[in-house]
């Protein structure tokens, strides 16, 4: 399993927002509700991280499935079943 790890996972993705004038991490959808990202931008983010399988907490370096990222607030309730379809492609409806 372990071989094949790296290309069911990929080797790095955009987990959030990094502010280098306040040295802050915003997750992507903070960074959506800061107007840091326009909302289309945000959400083809999002997906292309749910259809890896998992969501990315870059505040506290966890990866979620979405479910657990609504539950946590790494993601809005809004965007919820479109990320839940990107994920299930994954794995497995």
């Amino acid at each position: 399993m372990d071989s094949v790890r790296k290309y069911l996972e990929g080797t790095n993705s955009i987990a959030g927002v990094y502010l280098q004038s306040t040295k802050e991490t915003l997750s992507i959808y903070d960074a959506k509700s800061k107007g840091l990202l326009t909302p289309g931008t945000s959400l083809v983010l999002l997906e292309a991280q749910a259809a890896t399988g998992f969501v990315i907490d870059p505040v506290n370096n966890k990866k979620l499935s979405v479910d657990e990222a609504v539950a946590q607030r790494v993601l809005g309730n809004e965007w919820k079943n479109k990320l839940l379809s990107a994920e299930r492609a994954v794995t497995g409806y």
